[in-house]
């Protein structure tokens, strides 16, 4: 589980560039743009998977090129499988306001 600072970068949206099964950790997405700005002063970001049944946050702890190394399942939610497109999001969330 990610610790430290909790970084935010406005409006980041992007979809996943593959299959992901419910316990990958490492996977690409198709824009990091911005990504390696706030990792380089935070210890990790957290994003939304959704993909209009399943929601599920991950934080981000280390992008290279596109490709994310995450925790998965983080605040109260459930790591499963996504599909190539499915969108991955910056959103507020509960934990993001404690």
């Amino acid at each position: 589980m990610a610790t430290g600072t909790r970084g935010y970068l406005n409006n980041f949206s992007t979809t996943l560039a593959e299959n992901i099964s419910d316990s990958d950790t490492t996977f690409d997405i198709t824009d990091d743009t911005g990504l390696d700005t706030i990792l380089g002063t935070a210890d990790y970001v957290a994003l939304t998977i959704d993909d209009g049944t399943n929601v599920e946050i991950v934080h981000v702890t280390a992008n290279s090129s596109g490709t994310i190394t995450v925790d998965r399942a983080m605040e109260d939610t459930s790591a499963v499988g996504f599909l190539t497109g499915d969108p991955i999001e910056l959103r507020a969330t509960a934990a993001s306001f404690e």
